[in-house]
Order: structure tokens, then sequence, then C-alpha cells
């Protein structure tokens, strides 16, 4: 019985550099790992390997979430205290 090599069989498919550019590219925008995973044909495990790789696999590691303030009427703020409506009557 002969020894066998101890060089795995398998291993792990490797992720191309364009590929990680495009995949880092899709998750900027907040894009789930699921959804990033069916759009570039590769399993979510993999993409999860990825972006843990590049630090983008939490979404509080991308840029934060932009919120919107509207005005209405007179200069007010939607998230603003209504107080100043109310004391202007």
């Amino acid at each position: 019985m002969a020894d066998r090599s101890s060089q795995p069989r398998k291993t792990r498919c490797t992720v191309d550099e364009l590929l990680a550019g495009s995949v880092e590219q899709l998750r900027r925008p907040r894009m789930p790992m699921r959804r990033i995973a069916e759009l570039v044909g590769r399993s979510v495990s993999t993409i999860g390997r990825l972006l843990a790789r590049l630090g983008l696999s939490s979404l509080k590691a991308l840029e934060p979430v932009r919120r919107c303030t509207h005005t209405f009427g007179q200069n007010l703020s939607f998230a603003g205290s209504r107080s100043r409506r109310f004391n202007a009557l």
C-alpha cells in the first residue's frame, strides 16, 4: 500500500481580482450577499468569505445611510420639532 499525498484533493474555488472588484462595487451600495451571489454565479459562502476578506461583510462597515430631510411649508424640517409651528399661531 503506497502512501498518499498530503495535498488536498479539492480546494475552494478561488476568486480572481476582476470578480473581487465587481463584488466590491456591488456591495458598496448595500446590496445583500445573496443577491450578489445570484448575479455573479457563486455561492453565498464564497461571497461571504470574499466580503470578510475585504472588510465589507457587515452593513456597519459600509458607508452610513444618508438620511433624507425634507422641508415642508415654512422651512420646517420633517425631523424637527413642531413647537415653532404652534408658536407662530
